[in-house]
This record gives structure tokens, C-alpha cells and sequence, in this order.
């Protein structure tokens, strides 16, 4: 499984919701296109890294 890892704290502001996306936290791509954030963009940013995982995380 491909997740990100974040390397400096977001705060994403929408009409809809704030969320926060914490340093050293794990995220599926999935969470963080749900606050309309590039993953792509990140990386190349610095923001977060790739980081290839054994098993699967379930969130709800």
C-alpha cells in the first residue's frame, strides 16, 4: 500500500471543512485529495514522502 507521510503540519481551510494534516502522521493519497491537495505537489515540495507499507490501514 502507497501512503504519505507528512513532513511539516497543513492546515487546509475549505467552505465545506478545516482539516489537519500533522507531521510524522501517515495518510492514504485518498485523504488528502478529499481536502484537494496535490500529492505531487507535495512531494516535490517537501512536504511529505512516499512511504510503501506491508499491510493495509483501515480508517473511518
Amino acid at each position: 500500500m502507497t501512503v504519505y507521510q507528512m513532513l511539516k503540519n497543513i492546515h487546509v481551510v475549505t467552505y465545506e471543512a478545516q482539516v489537519n494534516f500533522f507531521e510524522k502522521e501517515i495518510y492514504k493519497e485518498s485523504e488528502l485529495a478529499d481536502a484537494f491537495l496535490d500529492v505531487q505537489l507535495l512531494l516535490k515540495a517537501g512536504v511529505c514522502k512516499l512511504v510503501v507499507m506491508d499491510k493495509e490501514i483501515n480508517r473511518e
